[in-house]
């Protein structure tokens, strides 16, 4: 099944749904929207607000943490256990319910092996913390093909969702096909199969 969606950052300030059409949204065939959280609460970040008025339309939430996963340097132990108390903290102040996913990304074309085992590590971190701490939510990794393939064959990353970034030129965008969210390179809409 395929459903549509929509991937924006507000940098409007203010929420997540600040200056936005919500209803636009969902009478244009929306079902879900991705949305930032975060602990300031002026950047655009997902509230408990928005969370009543997108499900007020029917609109179910994707959730996503992201700082600056562009660099490998970023992917340290440090990184993913603050990472990891953030996103929860996040999440749970925007009243994101239990059992659902948050999305931690990997916004770069990474291929070495030896990055690729940094990457693991950094998400084999944020899952023990999830685990220690009690964490109501799942772990969904954004990224290309190739690095979504190899968490999923890493048991000790948790990954139970995958978000296949719309960059069509990076490593394995052509032959991944376990993605619950596929991002399309030609818009900003989404779609998520179940």
């Amino acid at each position: 099944m395929t459903i549509n969606g929509v991937d924006y950052r507000n940098e409007l300030g203010g929420t997540a749904t600040t200056g936005i059409n919500v209803a636009g949204l969902s009478a244009a065939g929306n079902q879900f929207v991705c949305e930032y959280i975060g602990n300031t609460s002026s950047d655009g970040y997902l509230r408990a607000s928005d969370v009543s008025l997108l499900t007020s339309y029917q609109v179910s939430i994707v959730s996503v943490y992201e700082t600056n996963p562009t660099v490998i340097s970023y992917f340290t132990t440090a990184t993913a256990n603050y990472d990891a108390y953030r996103a929860i903290s996040a999440a749970n102040l925007a009243g994101q319910p239990a059992g659902s996913a948050i999305y931690f990304t990997i916004d770069a074309d990474f291929v070495s092996q030896s990055d690729i085992a940094t990457i693991k590590s950094y998400f084999e971190t944020i899952n023990t913390y999830f685990h220690t701490n009690a964490s109501p939510y799942k772990i969904g990794v954004y990224g290309s093909g190739y690095e979504l393939t190899s968490l999923l064959s890493d048991s000790l990353a948790g990954i139970s969702y995958t978000w296949l970034a719309q960059s069509t030129k990076w490593t394995g965008y052509s032959t991944f096909t376990s993605e619950s969210i596929k991002q399309f390179a030609t818009t900003y809409f989404c779609f998520i199969k179940y």
